[in-house]
């Protein structure tokens, strides 16, 4: 069984520097060349003047977008340090688990020997036999031989069975361990799964927040377009207002001058009374129009 792959960290996550400015930076940096593989990929060329202008927006944006970013990692702190905790676990576990299975093989070639030695011995005991065949004339002779030969075998294979029972308890042991350990790293495995959804969620949320503040930026674009309207239709109004003030102030005046001019024609020496007529008709149509 192959070792654990250390899972993939997000590239919004991974390494995050302490510091506002730092992570300002990174996202300005992200910013900046998203942008520019965007453009790349049109008819025009940036100039350097376009790419300073870019910077300059990549960085206000960052300013933005930075306050949120910082606030969903003081809520994932605790999922990302629980993550590490996690996976630093699973590594220990794996290594357990080789360490396991390093001893499981070490048993497994002792086992082999001590089998080699209890067929040896079966064979002996086989040879045994055939000695005893040969010595059926000298009985006695033959039995003390064979006797010594079988007790010897006899503690051979008793000793080489005794050796294989505590290699096969202790196989057993390893066994059972290896199972347990194979349950922790599937354990393990499952909660680093969940950590990685959880990185997902914050890329989507990532996403989520620059796409609120471009709709935000669109927003206030358009409040301000419609504030200057408004500001220059206020502008156009107070200007019509204060000209039509102007007018009326110049009309009453010139109303004044042509009252003070009937009145002094009134003083005016004309055949007839012609003058003093005229400055009564002049009066009397001004004095219709005030009514009116």
């Amino acid at each position: 069984m192959s070792p654990i792959p250390a899972p993939e960290s997000h590239p919004a996550l991974s390494g995050v520097p302490e510091g506002r400015t730092a992570l300002r930076d990174r996202i300005a940096e992200a910013l900046y060349q998203w942008t520019v593989k965007q453009a790349a990929g049109g008819p025009f060329r940036l100039l350097p003047r376009d790419e300073r202008v870019l910077r300059e927006n990549s960085l206000a944006r960052a300013d933005a977008v930075t306050p949120i970013v910082e606030e969903l990692l003081a809520e994932l702190g605790p999922e990302i340090a629980d993550a590490d905790a996690t996976f630093a676990q699973m590594q220990a576990s794996q290594a357990q688990i080789d360490r396991l299975r390093r001893q499981v093989r070490t048993y497994r070639g002792l086992k082999d020997v001590y089998l080699r030695e209890r067929n040896a011995a079966h064979a002996e005991l086989i040879k045994a036999e055939d000695l005893i065949e040969r010595l059926c004339d000298d009985r006695e002779a033959g039995q003390r031989v064979v006797k010594a030969a079988l007790t010897e075998q006899r503690q051979r294979a008793e000793e080489a069975e005794d050796r294989l029972r505590v290699s096969t308890q202790a196989y057993e042991q390893l066994a059972d361990r290896h199972a347990d350990a194979e349950a922790t790293r599937d354990r393990w495995q499952k909660r680093a799964e969940a950590a990685e959804r959880d990185f997902a969620t914050l890329g989507n949320l990532y996403v989520s927040a620059c796409k609120g503040r471009q709709a935000l930026e669109q927003r206030a674009e358009k409040a301000e377009a419609d504030l200057a309207r408004r500001a220059r239709e206020w502008q156009d109004e107070q200007a019509a207002r204060i000209a039509a003030e102007q007018a009326t102030i110049a009309a009453q005046a010139a109303v004044q001058r042509v009252k003070a001019l009937a009145a002094d024609m009134r003083t005016w020496c004309s055949p007839h009374g012609i003058a003093p007529d005229y400055a009564k008709r002049i009066e009397e149509a001004l004095d219709q129009k005030e009514t009116r």
